[in-house]
């Protein structure tokens, strides 16, 4: 899969172009030469990042857009590199660094270390990236990919359409339920880890997981606290039957459902 990465232009375009790579007493923007390390294409990263530059240099306003921005979603936000057998490896960290007016990092006044900080974001965007130049923004409990068919996304479009007062409820106080599955899916025969974060209890939570293909759902789901887990996320494991793509849905009594797809592949896949 990191080979077939590698050749990906639109997958380079997703480079993130702001301070990100973690290195203990400093952050810094990758490079092509990073990029080429970490596995990717040096040249295809550079054409990525000269156009996040350009872009950043000279912003264009967008009059009469509103953004729609996923919150409260595990999202990995920054790189640290690790050498594992010899090679460089990024691994990605569920934190970010803020930046002051004039672009300096803001740091720790006891220590002088850059302040970390877990902005959250829709699965894939952090928050900050979300913010477009835009008139206004509106938040979701929702992952990447999964707005357009969001019911209270829906709701507020149809309320602009039909020139109404927009809704001021899709994200506020109150627990801000997430998802979290592995990003790569799973493989057949081994239990996939589910977690929901964001709620201090398991009452008025469904966890479900259904074939994305056939419809056919899946074993019943238990959340449960994980001691393991210094966040507090609830976890369950399920473990698929056969190879397929599944939905993973998160409902709860107070938030739109929240899904994710997996893929469960076969022992073998990554051999063939």
């Amino acid at each position: 899969m990191l080979q077939l990465a590698a050749t990906l232009p639109g997958l380079h375009d997703l480079l993130p172009a702001y301070r990100c790579l973690d290195l203990g007493l400093d952050v810094e923007r990758l490079t092509p030469r990073d990029v080429a390390r970490f596995g990717g294409d040096q040249d295809l990263a550079e054409r990525s990042l000269d156009a996040h530059t350009r872009h950043w240099e000279h912003p264009v306003d967008l009059p009469g857009h509103r953004a729609i921005v996923g919150v409260a979603q595990p999202t990995v936000q920054t790189l640290q590199e690790q050498q594992r057998s010899g090679l460089s490896v990024a691994v990605g960290r569920h934190h970010a660094f803020d930046v002051d007016d004039d672009g300096e990092l803001v740091c720790d006044a006891r220590t002088g270390i850059p302040a970390r900080r877990n902005t959250f974001g829709d699965g894939t965007v952090h928050t900050p990236s979300a913010h477009t130049n835009t008139g206004a923004v509106t938040y979701v409990h929702g992952r990447h990919g999964t707005p357009t068919c969001h019911d209270e996304v829906l709701r507020q479009v149809r309320n602009i359409a039909l020139e109404r007062q927009p809704g001021g409820r899709l994200s506020g106080e109150g627990p801000q339920p997430g998802l979290e599955t592995l990003r790569l899916g799973g493989t057949l025969g081994v239990p996939l880890p589910l977690a929901v974060t964001g709620l201090h209890t398991p009452a008025g939570a469904t966890l479900s997981v259904r074939s994305a293909t056939t419809g056919r759902p899946g074993h019943p789901l238990t959340l449960a606290r994980d001691p393991d887990r210094t966040d507090g996320a609830l976890t369950a494991r399920f473990t698929a039957d056969a190879p397929d793509l599944y939905r993973v849905t998160l409902q709860t009594v107070t938030h739109p459902p929240i899904t994710q797809l997996v893929l469960v592949s076969p022992p073998d896949a990554g051999t063939r």
